[in-house]
């Protein structure tokens, strides 16, 4: 709805200032309470609604995908990772001798 950036940054500092205004009104005695949320509500609705609008340009299209050669990068990457990691039984194996090497000597039995 709104693509100029100074437009956009000006209509978020128009709800604060409008609300401000009506405020001193209303403590003035100008307008009543009612009329005051009367005013804010419609301005709020307004900005919820322009706001929406660039909320929703903002927004792309459809959500990325990942194409054949991406997966197939992915699954090149995966199968190297895989090559070079142990199997969990050389893992076990592994952390029984460090156990039987170096802790099992220095628990009393």
């Amino acid at each position: 709805m709104f693509s100029n950036p100074t437009v956009r940054k000006w209509m978020y500092v128009i709800n604060p200032v409008v609300s401000t205004i009506l405020l001193i009104l209303v403590t003035l005695g100008v307008i009543d309470e009612g009329m005051s949320a009367s005013i804010a509500n419609a301005i709020a609705s307004i900005l919820v609604i322009a706001t929406g609008g660039v909320a929703v340009s903002n927004l792309s299209p459809k959500p990325a995908t990942i194409t054949a050669d991406g997966i197939a990068v992915i699954t090149d990457a995966l199968a190297a990772y895989a090559a070079t990691t142990q199997p969990v039984e050389s893992v076990q194996q592994a952390a029984t001798e460090i156990r039987e090497q170096y802790i099992d000597p220095f628990i009393r039995r």
